[in-house]
């Protein structure tokens, strides 16, 4: 069980990582999008305020998400979904009753 713990939580570290990777490359593609555009502005003679309103991509803040790590222990069970009743079709019948989800037997 602990070994099955382990490799969920590097395959998550995994994934963690490589969205964190092209999260990076995201920012800096827009960063780098927004410097050619004022060095666009700039080049037609518009001056460097110009430049800044007709880019307003460069100024919008970046804002970095921390990522709290979760110790898999602290992770819980997820139980069975509760399925949704159909949409009734005539507003007068009464809807069927949900169905309750399935107990999960104690550890």
């Amino acid at each position: 069980e602990l070994d099955l713990a382990q490799d969920r939580y590097a395959e998550l570290k995994r994934r963690n990582d490589a969205l964190r990777k092209e999260h990076q490359e995201l920012i800096d593609a827009v960063r780098q999008a927004a410097r050619e555009e004022r060095q666009l502005g700039e080049k037609a003679g518009k001056g460097p305020a110009a430049a800044a309103v007709a880019s307003p991509a460069a100024e919008v803040p970046v804002v970095e998400v921390p990522v709290v790590a979760v110790p898999v222990a602290e992770v819980p069970e997820v139980a069975a979904p509760v399925v949704a009743a159909p949409a009734v079709a005539d507003p007068a019948a009464e809807p069927p009753a949900a169905t309750p989800a399935p107990e999960t037997p104690a550890s």
